[in-house]
Order: structure tokens, then sequence, then C-alpha cells
């Protein structure tokens, strides 16, 4: 069936199921199912049918879903139209998709008086009852080959292209989400995505598809921030799909309800995974508009690396292929290309550039069959899985969008003063990835910053409105005359040329606020009337800003508010006001201790240092990790880079010793580091493996001595010239899974920029590890510890007893940590039926396999209540994600089982 054809089933077999909530209001699926009829009456009336172009402009209410699907059982395809677009580009649409009908609603109906198009408020219609019983079988003229709708993508000429995806693509995608995420009644899906961006497609579709319900709301509740949890949380929503960027900003609160997350619409980091996936269904989903919304998707539970994009999920093909069009082999590279169901048409009106990335299929022999070449990079992993590494060209994605900078190229050499453009996504450490645009000016003076800004919104979306802009007298050229990017001027930290006077602060609390406005913006300063937005700023550096308002002042600043006073002063006018009314919220920062004396352990260590103490010998907690390295070394800087990490990380140079029978840290100053370098060259290559293994076993078998220096130990070993490995031997004093990780990447940066001969790439430590476990001793006496201590009191009480495993000898009276490793490997199809019964039971492949542990356990022992202990990686603050040390805490997983569980 088509995707309003199953809509129409639902309503028929639930239809007083609720479809659509929006606020306060609740509408049933057939209520929607009627009101849609009444749309797709008036349109047919105006001659709307199979590819027949219908604009659609609506805000965020229920009656933009009664609209899309009026606008599909007339047949039509839908255009969406932001309410929110410049006049130009809503021109543009309309004039390019040939658009004649749009649905719009009665306060927009203004917008379009001046153009030669016909209107419809969906919100204005009504019909007889003998009216609407006709409509019920109409739209079944609708066939799959049909278009269904065209969204509108960045072009790199200057000029958006039309994507055009019809009916049957899209529920081939509708099937393929309804098996990956398992929607069904009950499930309520937040409705996030812009209506012009396709993520949209099935958020809305394959929720109403399914009999679920769609949650709709207001775009100052969707914001990222308080006000996206509080929907969440207030909504009960089970499902939501959010880009990486809204994620990471999202304040930690629990969400019960949200069982399945899908971080989708550009890169997703191991640290959201990390934040998100437990106790939850976490997808990392990948897919251009060309391939109708999604191509691939995978379950994410491990936030210790980057996340896989994963495999193609149903329906759909995806191949890793070399300039030449070969597979590349696992572990290789190549461009990204996409068949199967689901491939658009291809780009209205625009034949040379369908021909260009819609490519004849080489691996089959079906006339007509065809892939999408996306220009997006991946290597293909061993699994079959894809991780994802970027553009092959110029695109790029900015929280969620995906931009061509050419178009932005284009609309800015429109204006009288400017003779060229360059416009680039550049990386900075305060505030992510941003558009910068680089202007070379006809004449002096040129226009200012408000001015530019100004002029580019009317020709693109907010979204696309450069955060930095960069006057030239000239740009460099290669030696082919073309603009050489690379010597493009990285952007100084001096402020931005405003319209408006530099003022400077007049007081401390606005000298505070315009510090942390400079520090999230990455600018030397900002004066007291500077606009926040003129300045670059955006909705995710508006998170930061409210976060350390938070820390220095101590008050909640909505989001809103921040919006309605983007000037220093104003919003200290504001803080001011929240302060005289409000309680003073109690935070607890993590700063820098004082090192006046001895430094107590973090609460990690010292269980491990009481470990130590029952058996000094035992190498449990001690970890060993490497890295190949391929092609020319110099191993000088290699050690350098050592030194340097070791520079960087006090944790690195800290002993523990005891002092009046307690342990402290004491943290020595920085010391050339040994590498101990081994060479195998000599050996026979069949023997060197095994050499390897056995070098790698004994450099991990040395135990420490926690009281003194060295608790870490470098190992390279020489395989040849072109080939080494690099041996990282730490006690867990020092490390733990995240930080070894980091480390690596790190000594890799370092390594890298001493090569090159430019500065290390790194942010500043604000904090080390010692000031974390001096916090940890400040915060334990908080009452945030106390509601804590209760929680876990009572979710321990009569605990579990000692287990009672079947042992074939005595249980020793103290534990000598001796143990081993076991490892198995599951078989394709077995990790495939593993990840279908998690999908199934909407859990994580971890909760599945702790549930079959405790199962064992309980099949052994015969012991219903069980506890077993997991780690956490305990990075919940934002000044955590680069310390180095024994971070982790491990917590009481409790179960209960019985042989009718």
């Amino acid at each position: 069936m088509l995707t309003h054809e199953e809509f129409a089933y639902q309503a028929q077999q639930t239809p007083d199921a609720v479809a659509v909530v929006y606020e306060d209001m609740q509408l049933t699926y057939r209520e929607i199912d009627r009101r849609s009829n009444r749309v797709m009456h008036y349109l047919k009336m105006k001659q709307v049918g199979p590819e027949i172009h219908v604009g659609i402009c609506v805000e965020r209410s229920p009656e933009l879903i009664i609209g899309l699907l009026g606008i599909f059982k007339a047949g039509g395809a839908y255009i969406p139209i932001d309410p929110l677009y410049p006049r130009e580009r809503s021109s543009f649409l309309i004039e390019d998709a040939q658009i004649s009908v749009i649905v719009t609603q009665k306060s927009l109906f203004e917008t379009f008086a001046t153009y030669p198009v016909q209107t419809i408020g969906v919100d204005m219609l009504e019909i007889s009852a003998s009216q609407e019983i006709s409509q019920q079988i109409l739209f079944k003229s609708v066939l799959s080959q049909n278009l269904a709708y065209i969204i509108y993508t960045s072009g790199s000429t200057g000029r958006p292209k039309g994507v055009q995806i019809d009916h049957g693509s899209l529920a081939a995608l509708i099937d393929a989400q309804t098996q990956l995420y398992t929607i069904q009644p009950g499930e309520r899906v937040l409705q996030f995505a812009s209506i012009s961006f396709d993520a949209s497609v099935y958020e809305i579709f394959s929720t109403l598809a399914n009999g679920a319900t769609l949650v709709l709301a207001k775009q100052n509740e969707l914001l990222p921030g308080p006000a996206l949890v509080k929907l969440l949380r207030e909504q009960v929503i089970t499902i939501a799909t959010l880009p990486p960027s809204v994620l990471a900003v999202l304040p930690d609160e629990e969400l019960p309800a949200l069982k399945t997350i899908t971080s989708a619409g550009e890169a997703c980091s191991a640290q959201i995974v990390s934040r998100w996936s437990p106790g939850r269904t976490f997808f990392n989903a990948y897919g251009p508009t060309e391939a109708t919304v999604c191509a691939t998707a995978a379950q994410c539970t491990d936030g210790t690396c980057q996340p896989p994009i994963g495999k193609a999920i149903a329906h759909k093909e995806v191949y890793v292929l070399d300039p030449d069009l070969h597979p590349v082999a696992p572990g290789e590279s190549g461009e990204i290309y996409i068949g199967g169901e689901g491939l658009a048409r291809g780009y209205l009106h625009q034949p040379n550039i369908t021909a260009e990335r819609f490519v004849p299929h080489p691996f089959t022999d079906q006339p007509g069959s065809r892939l999408y070449r996306t220009g997006d990079l991946a290597r293909l992993l061993l699994d079959g899985s894809l991780e994802f590494l970027g553009r092959l060209d110029y695109q790029v994605k900015i929280r969620g969008f995906r931009i061509e900078p050419g178009e932005v190229e284009v609309a800015l050499e429109r204006h009288p003063l400017i003779t060229q453009a360059v416009v680039l996504a550049q990386e900075s450490p305060s505030v992510g990835v941003r558009l910068v645009a680089y202007t070379v000016i006809n004449q002096q003076p040129g226009p200012g910053v408000d001015e530019l800004r100004s002029f580019i919104r009317t020709w693109v979306p907010e979204y696309m409105v450069p955060a930095l802009f960069v006057p030239m007298n000239a740009f460099p050229l290669t030696p082919n005359g073309k603009v050489d990017r690379q010597a493009l001027p990285e952007p100084d930290q001096a402020r931005p040329d405003l319209d408006e006077a530099f003022v400077a602060p007049r007081n401390v609390d606005e000298q505070y606020l315009a510090d942390i406005w400079a520090s999230v913006l990455g600018l030397e300063s900002i004066g007291i009337h500077d606009n926040f937005f003129a300045l670059g700023g955006h909705s995710l550096s508006a998170m930061q800003i409210i976060a350390r308002v938070r820390e220095i002042f101590h008050v909640d600043l909505p989001f809103s508010t921040l919006f309605a006073t983007p000037t220093v002063v104003e919003t200290m006018m504001a803080i001011h006001a929240l302060q005289s009314v409000a309680q003073p919220l109690t935070v607890c920062p993590i700063q820098p201790a004082p090192r006046d004396g001895y430094l107590p352990l973090a609460f990690a260590q010292e269980q491990v240092w009481l470990i130590h103490q029952l058996a000094p010998d035992n190498r449990a907690y001690m970890a060993s990790s490497h890295i190949k390295i391929e092609g020319d070394f110099d191993m000088s800087l290699l050690k350098r880079s050592i030194d340097e990490l070791v520079v960087r990380h006090e944790i690195l140079r800290t002993a523990f010793p005891t002092v009046d029978q307690l342990p402290v840290q004491i943290i020595h100053e920085p010391q050339p580091q040994d590498l101990n370098v081994i060479d195998l060259e000599p050996f026979p290559e069949p023997e060197r493996e095994a050499e390897i293994q056995r070098l790698i076993r004994e450099a991990s078998s040395a135990p420490f001595d926690i009281e003194r220096l060295p608790l870490m130990r470098w190992t390279l070993l020489k395989l040849s010239a072109q080939d080494h490995i690099l041996i990282l031997v730490e006690h867990h004093f020092v490390h733990d899974g995240w930080s070894s990780n980091m480390l690596l990447a790190e000594l890799s940066e370092i390594y890298t920029a001493l090569l090159e001969g430019r500065p290390v790439s790194l942010p500043a430590l604000p904090i080390q590890f010692a000031d974390f476990a001096y916090w940890q001793h400040q915060w334990i006496e908080s009452a945030e510890a106390a509601k804590q201590r209760t929680y876990w009191v009572h979710k321990l009480a009569s605990g579990s007893e000692l287990l009672r495993l079947p042992i074939d000898r005595p249980r020793p009276a103290l534990p000598d940590f001796q143990g081993s490793t076991i490892r198995i490997h599951l078989s394709a199809q077995r990790y495939e039926a593993l990840t279908a019964l998690s999908r199934q039971q909407g859990v994580t492949p971890f909760m599945t396999l702790f549930a079959a542990f405790l199962t064992l356990l309980y099949r052994y022992t015969g012991q219903e209540d069980l506890c077993v202990g997991s780690s956490m990686a305990n990075r919940r603050w934002h000044e955590m994600e680069r310390v180095a040390g024994m971070v982790v805490n491990t917590i009481v997983l409790r179960g209960n089982v019985s042989a009718t569980t």
C-alpha cells in the first residue's frame, strides 16, 4: 500500500486512536482522515491529480499534517515552503516547481497574494457529509510511480536542486523504518524536523502508517535545551530523531519513556552514543535526500569509538567504490553509492546534474537500474558496516542542515559592493563548525557585517547565513588561477566590524557576562550592545551561554529570554530580574583544587587501592592497548610526542604513596619518558606474529609499584622500516577505557603537528584529574549526593546474598584476582538475531546480553535476586571530556530472575 492508503487503513482499524497531538489538542485518526478528505476534495476541484505540484506553507500544527495527507489523496506531489523563508526563495520554489496551487492557512494568505497561484486555507474548509463519503476511493488512482514530493536541497551552482521522490520510494522507506524501529500503536513520536528537511518525511508518515501518535510542538518548544527536554518528558515521547548537535547540548535529565533515539543529519560522536545509548535503543542513521531520507543505520551501544553508520536498511543497496567504480576491500575507504528501491527520479529541470549524480548500476543486468553517487566518503569495516569520513567536495552539514557553500557565495555576490565571495565551513574550538564568508569588496568603505547579514537573509534560509565575514582585497590563487581555499586566512578573534559602536562593560557583572560570550564565540572582546547573533551565535552556542550563566549567576536563563535580549546589557537585566525573584541554584562546579597539601584519591581509585593492599602483585588492574603505525616514521618525534602528552596530563606523572596510612596523590614534574624499542625485522615472517603476541603479553605482565613512577610503559616494536606497533601499558590508577582511546588520539595529533611543523591543535585543559578527585570529596557532602545515597540505600536494601556458584574447589578466604578471557566469535546470523531480538523488545544488545547473563547465573545458582557490577564512563561534565584518569564509575545492576521470567 502507498503511504496515504496505509493511513486510511489505520483510520478504519483504529478510528478513535490519537493520531496527532499539538499542545492541549488531540486529533484522532478519524478526524485527521475526515479533514484531509476535505483538502482532497478542494484540490480535486482545482484539477490537482498525479504529477501536479502543490505547494504547502503551513506552520507547525495539525493542519500541516492534514494538508500533506490531502495532497497525497488528491494524487498531487507536495513542495514544502517554510513560512520563514525569505520572499526570494519562496518565489524561486514557486517558479521552478511551476506551482499553481498552494495549501496554506488563513494567517498566511497575504504571503501569496501577489503570486499567480490559487490558495486553499486548510483551516477554512467546509464540506457536506455526502461529499465526504464520496472521497474514500478517489485517491486509489495514485500509482507507486507517481510523484510524492519534491524537497529542495542546496545547489553548488547557486541554484537549489529539487529532488523528486515517488510514492513507491516513500512506501519502501516506511516499510524499512517500520522494521527498524518497530513502530506500533502506542508509540509517541516527536515531529522535530522542519517540513523542508527530509527527516520530517519519515517522522510523519512512518508514525501515521503504523497507528502511532505524532507529537507536534511550536518551534520555541523544540529549541535544544531545557525546553526540548521538558517537551520530551511531558509529552512522554518514546521515539525521537535528533541531530547530534542537539543531543550534545540537551541537559542531563531522566527520560524513562524515551526508548528509541536516532541520531541523523550529521556525524555522530562516540560521546553522544556513550551519553544517550544506555538504557535505550540508539541508532546512528545516514542517508541523502536523493535516496529517500535514509540509506543505512547502525544500532550503537559502544561509546568508546567512532560510531559507524551501519549497513543498508531494507530495500536499499549500499556500496563503497573507488574512482573506477570497483568495490573497496574491508578497511579501505571510497565513495558511497546507493541503489535499490528509493532512489529519486532526479533533479527537477536539471538533467545534466541528474546524469552526473545518478549513474548506471555496474553490478546488475536489470535495465534502467541506477546508483546514486553521494559524494560522501566512507570506510568499509570488517563486518560490512560503514564508517562515515566526510564529504568529497565542499558540501557541508552544519547542525543537521546540508549546505552547498556555492549557493551562499552566489547570494553574496548579488550584493553590489561584493566582487567575489568564498564560503567555507571551519571548525572552531568554542562554537564547532561554522560558515565563514570571505569577500572581495569593490569599493571602500565596504558593507558592514550587519548589512551583509541582513542582505544574505533575503536570499537564503537562516541556517545558511555565515557566522563570520572576512573582507579581503584579493583572494590567493593557485597556479591554475583558481581560488586557493587552503591559503585563505583563519578568522581572527577580533570583534567583527559591527554597525553598533563598541561599548566596554561598565561593571563586574557585565564583564563576567561579556567574558562568557567571548569564550563561547571565540572572540577577544564583546561590547555590551553587541548582538549575540550578529557575532555568529546560534541556538547551540546559546545553550553554552545558558549553562555558564547558571554556573556563574546561579539562575536558569530561559532560552527565549536570550533570544529576546541578545545583548550583554539586556541579558544582564534579565539575569538580575531572575535573581530578585528566584531562589538561587546550588551548583558545585569542578574547579582547580588547592595544591598546598596532599591530594586525595578519586573514589574509584580508593577501591582499587584497597584491592592493591590485599594483593600487591596482582595484575587485574593493568591494561594495555596498541596501535599499528604504517609508513614513514620518525622515532625521535614519537618520543617528543610522548613527553608532550605527559606534560599535558598530570595524571601520567602522578604516584600514589601512603601517608599516615592513607593513600594520596603526588604530582611530579615532567621527565623524559622511556621508550623501549624492540627490532623484530630479523624474525622470519611466520615467527614474527607469535613474537609480537608474546611481547604484548610480556609488556602487560610486569606489575607496577603504585607509590612510584612510572605507572605507564611505552614499547615500540619495529617490524620493518615502514611498519611499527606501539604498545601502551598502564595501571588502572591513571587510566580508564575512555582515557586510553583519547590519549592515543592526542598522541597522534601531537606527532602529526610536530611532523608538519605546526602548533598542536588540542583544546586547553581547564582542570586535571586531581581537581576531579578533590571535587568528588567536596561533592559527597552536598544535597545532591545525599539524594543519591538515599536512592541507592533504597535500591540495594535487603541485597542479594553471596553468589553461590557450583565451583569445583573451596572459595579462598581472600580473592587472588586471577582470571582469563575467552573470545567467542558470533556468526553474522546469530548477531543479527541478537540485534533483532533487542529491537523487538525495545532494548539495547547490552540489556539483552545482561538478561542472558542473569539467566545463566540463576540456572547455575538458583538465586533469583542478583546484583552485578557494570562500569559507566562517568563523563557527565563538559570539562571532563579531555581529562585522563580513572573517572569510570562502577554501578550496581540489580535484577530479579525466576523460573517463570
